[in-house]
């Protein structure tokens, strides 16, 4: 009786195989078939046949602006606060072209700094001043104040810039 159930369980395993096999040759065959199938509204396309030119350089599109337009400014970064003997960067936006001046203060008075000379806006606006902050400078805070012109039309904005030792 043994040798029977260790032949009925021989036969059951080779049967489980017998279908596992099959059912993965089927399996296989659908999705051969599929792919198949799917691939057959695929168009091959040849890339010498494109109509169209990939330019190598991008056109830049400068803006248009009125010349009735009124003139804004706004501070975009400043790098504050900042210790002394550092650099202080400023970037400020307004209207393309525009000339720009900053004038630092400290106690209601004027601080000359050499590098800060009025500047013209590039074409998208930007404007940007770097500069050090000397060693005897005083710290605290300084008033930033830029003005902006283009034409008869200005914009004024005005920033604080803390100077600490």
């Amino acid at each position: 009786m043994n040798s029977i159930k260790k032949n009925n369980l021989i036969k059951s395993i080779v049967k489980t195989l017998v279908y596992i096999i099959v059912l993965f040759v089927v399996l296989f065959a659908i999705g051969a078939t599929y792919t198949w199938y799917m691939s057959k509204d695929v168009v091959n396309v040849n890339s010498d046949s494109l109509d169209y030119e990939i330019d190598p350089k991008p056109k830049i599109i400068h803006p248009t602006i009125s010349p009735d337009a009124p003139v804004g400014a706004s501070i975009q970064s400043i790098s504050s606060p900042v210790k002394l003997g550092d650099e202080v960067s400023l970037i400020v936006k307004t209207r393309p072209f525009a000339d720009c001046s900053v004038v630092l203060e400290y106690d209601k008075a004027p601080i000359e700094v050499a590098e800060l000379v009025p500047n013209k806006a590039d074409d998208f606006g930007t404007v940007k001043w770097i500069w050090s902050i000397l060693g005897e400078s005083p710290v605290g805070k300084w008033p930033v104040k830029i003005n902006c012109k283009y034409g008869d039309k200005s914009g004024y904005v005005e920033g604080e810039l803390f100077v600490k030792s």
